[in-house]
């Protein structure tokens, strides 16, 4: 007989997640997917899925119907993504995700990178590379549902190709490691490519009398253009405040579409990102340091730097 599925096994499951990087990928690993993380369960009940607050996705996404056919106790996780093109859309994603059940329009796909239980066995002690032959023989891919593809070697070249595609980076994973819930996990890892893009101020928000974000512009293609707007690693104190406001001026020095309060380009700074979303906005941006790097504005690579369009 099965063993039982529980809600409390599932929370302990739902427990691990990578540690997040920013170094040269490991020589191991796949695409990442811009995607929800969800544990689905074959019980006596039928199949559930979960998030990783132990929300209960089931009626949300009926088309992994089609993993009820699974053998009863087996649990497998993965991620779901929303595809356009061949390409993960996050926000059409939330959009799906936040539709009452029964009113969406688009079906997702549940990209599917590890099994936890087969047929109330617990796999959790055995080493992913086990745990990956038992996932390809017992989770059928399907319209809505696929392995996530991995590669074992040549993990740099990989991570430039992800990079290339528009995806935010690849996660590498131990061949050897045990799955250990609840542990924050270092044989699991998330390389993000890492990009410090030197930037000059351009304006400003304020609401409710509070410095809000930063608008920013870099050099592309030998031309000084607006890239987007920061809110992370602002200083907050009424000095920088008062700065912007000396500088300001009637108009934006580069084409924006935004609303802000522009200033003279005087003040200078690095601005990390990891890298640049398929609408192309950036992403993760955040100030690290405000200085006058204003020789090295004319000496940014142009694949690294694709500001978005105002028009």
């Amino acid at each position: 007989m099965a063993a039982a599925i529980t809600s409390s096994t599932l929370s302990i499951l739902a427990g691990q997640s990578h540690k997040m990087l920013g170094v040269s990928p490991a020589p191991r690993g796949w695409a990442v997917s811009d995607g929800v993380r969800a544990l689905t369960a074959i019980t006596n009940d039928g199949i559930r899925i979960w998030g990783r607050d132990l929300q209960d996705y089931t009626l949300r996404y009926p088309e992994l119907a089609c993993l009820r056919n699974l053998p009863n106790g087996t649990v497998i996780d993965g991620e779901l993504v929303l595809l356009r093109d061949g390409r993960a859309d996050f926000h059409a994603l939330m959009a799906r995700h936040r539709s009452r059940p029964g009113r969406a329009t688009e079906a997702v796909t549940y990209v599917v990178f590890d099994v936890l239980y087969h047929a109330g066995r617990s796999l959790l002690r055995l080493p992913y590379a086990e745990r990956r032959t038992i996932l390809h023989d017992t989770v059928p891919q399907s319209t809505f549902v696929t392995w996530c593809d991995g590669i074992v070697g040549a993990g740099r070249a990989f991570f430039e190709e992800a990079v290339a595609a528009g995806h935010e980076g690849v996660v590498a994973k131990k061949l050897s490691a045990p799955y250990r819930p609840g542990k924050r996990e270092s044989a699991w890892r998330k390389i993000k490519q890492v990009i410090d893009l030197p930037c000059v101020v351009v304006g400003y928000r304020v609401v409710a009398g509070e410095l809000r974000s930063l608008f920013m512009a870099t050099v592309h293609d030998g031309k000084l253009c607006y890239v987007g707007e920061v809110e992370l690693g602002i200083p907050s104190g009424r000095a920088f405040r008062e700065q912007l406001e000396a500088l300001r001026r009637p108009t934006c020095i580069v084409p924006c579409s935004d609303r802000a309060r522009w200033i003279e380009p005087r003040l200078f700074c690095i601005v990390r990102c990891h890298g640049w979303r398929p609408s192309g906005g950036w992403r993760d941006p955040v100030v690290v340091r405000f200085g006058r790097p204003a020789n090295r504005l004319s000496r940014i690579h142009t694949r690294s730097c694709a500001p978005i369009s105002t028009t």
